[in-house]
């Protein structure tokens, strides 16, 4: 649940609404750019390396999306946060 803090800090620091990261290692996000969850997901993949799940793969409410788990070592959460900071 270290992890999922770090990336709750992340995104508060971004202004970025999500929920989750509280009693499970999800966190939900608003995608900060107008477009879809699974472009968003190959913005994140080409221009950072960070993967997550688009919000649309988990139903048609879910566009607009994103998902985040926290179930990674600390270092590369940290690595992979550092790279968000680049790109949102």
């Amino acid at each position: 649940m270290k992890n999922a803090q770090k990336i709750a800090s992340f995104l508060k620091k971004k202004q970025i609404f999500f929920v989750g990261g509280e009693n499970a290692p999800y966190l939900w996000f608003k995608i900060p750019f107008d477009i879809s969850s699974w472009d968003f997901f190959d913005h994140l993949l080409s221009k950072s390396g960070v993967i997550g799940t688009p919000g649309v793969g988990f139903g048609s409410g879910g566009e607009g999306f994103f998902r985040f788990s926290s179930f990674a070592l600390s270092k590369d959460v940290e690595k992979a946060l550092n790279e968000l900071d680049k790109i949102i």
